[in-house]
C-alpha cells in the first residue's frame, strides 16, 4: 500500500475540511484533538467501516459523513465522563434505526440540536458541505473503484472526518486553544 500517498491525501483533506468547517463556524482554524479520542478511532474503525462501505455507492456523502458524527459522539463522551465512555460499544452511537440515523441521535440526544430548528438546518448544511468536499476529494484522485487502494483511501477519508467531527464536538462543548502568557 502506498502509505506516503495516503498520508499526503489525509493532510490535504484535513486542511480543506478545516477551512470549510471554520468558514461555517463549526471549528476554529486549528484541529482540537486528544490522544484518547484518536485511539478511539482505531478501536471503532473496523465496525464503522463494516457499516459505511456497503453504503458508499448509493450514499457516498452519508458514508463518510457519519464518521464525523461518530467523532462528535466520542468527543461528547470524552467530555462527559471518559471513564464511563472510553470503552462504549460502537453501536451505542446508533440511533433507533441503527447506522441509518446515527447522525440524528448524536446531534439531537448528545448535543441537544433539535431537528427542524434553524440551528439544526445551519449545522446540517455545514456538515453536508464538509461531506461533499470529502467525496469530491476522493473522486478527484481517480482511483479505481472497489480496488484495495480505494478502500484505504475511503478509510483515510473517514479517519479525517472522525477527527473533524471530534474537533466540532469539542468546540461545541466549549474547548478552544488559548495563548497563555507565562511572563
Amino acid at each position: 500500500m502506498d502509505e506516503k500517498f495516503l498520508e499526503t491525501f489525509e493532510g490535504k483533506l484535513l486542511d480543506t475540511l478545516l477551512r470549510i468547517s471554520s468558514q461555517n463556524g463549526l471549528t476554529d482554524k486549528q484541529l482540537l484533538q486528544t490522544e484518547d479520542i484518536g485511539k478511539r478511532w482505531q478501536q471503532l474503525a473496523p465496525e464503522y467501516m463494516a457499516d459505511a462501505v456497503p453504503n458508499i455507492q448509493d450514499y457516498p456523502s452519508f458514508s463518510v459523513g457519519c464518521a464525523l458524527y461518530l467523532g462528535m459522539g466520542v468527543a461528547w463522551g470524552w467530555d462527559a465522563d471518559w471513564e464511563t465512555y472510553k470503552n462504549a460499544e460502537y453501536k451505542s452511537y446508533y440511533g433507533d434505526q441503527g447506522f441509518d440515523n446515527m447522525d440524528d441521535h448524536i446531534t439531537e440526544h448528545l448535543y441537544g440540536i433539535r431537528k427542524w430548528t434553524d440551528e439544526a438546518k445551519q449545522f446540517q448544511a455545514g456538515i453536508k458541505q464538509i461531506a461533499e468536499a470529502t467525496v469530491s476529494a476522493i473522486r478527484h484522485e481517480q482511483i479505481e473503484p472497489q480496488s484495495q487502494l480505494a478502500f484505504y483511501m475511503f478509510h483515510s477519508a473517514c479517519k479525517v472526518m472522525f477527527f473533524i467531527g471530534a474537533s466540532i464536538g469539542l468546540k461545541r462543548l466549549g474547548y478552544k486553544f488559548e495563548k497563555i502568557d507565562f511572563n
